[in-house]
């Protein structure tokens, strides 16, 4: 996994490292059967679970592999935490 390289959804990160991602956000309205999907872009995490790579939003809730569009390893300055 190289730093400041786009990957597609499908390739699922090998070490935790800061990310960019764009990704899609579904919602579900109550009372019907609507799906709207919305593409979403901001920061997350490359974290690691027992061994299994996934991408983490900055809410802490786990982005869908399904539902990542691309994202990008990056490195934050040590200035900004």
């Amino acid at each position: 996994m190289e730093l400041y390289k786009w990957y597609k959804g499908d390739e699922l990160p090998d070490r935790e490292s800061d990310c960019v991602v764009v990704y899609r956000k579904r919602f579900h309205f109550y009372g019907t059967i609507e799906t709207r999907t919305v593409i979403k872009k901001g920061f997350g995490k490359c974290a690691s679970d027992e061994g299994n790579y996934y991408i983490e939003n900055v809410d802490g809730g786990w982005i869908l592999p399904k539902d990542i569009i691309a994202w990008m390893p990056i490195e934050f300055p040590k200035e900004v935490s």
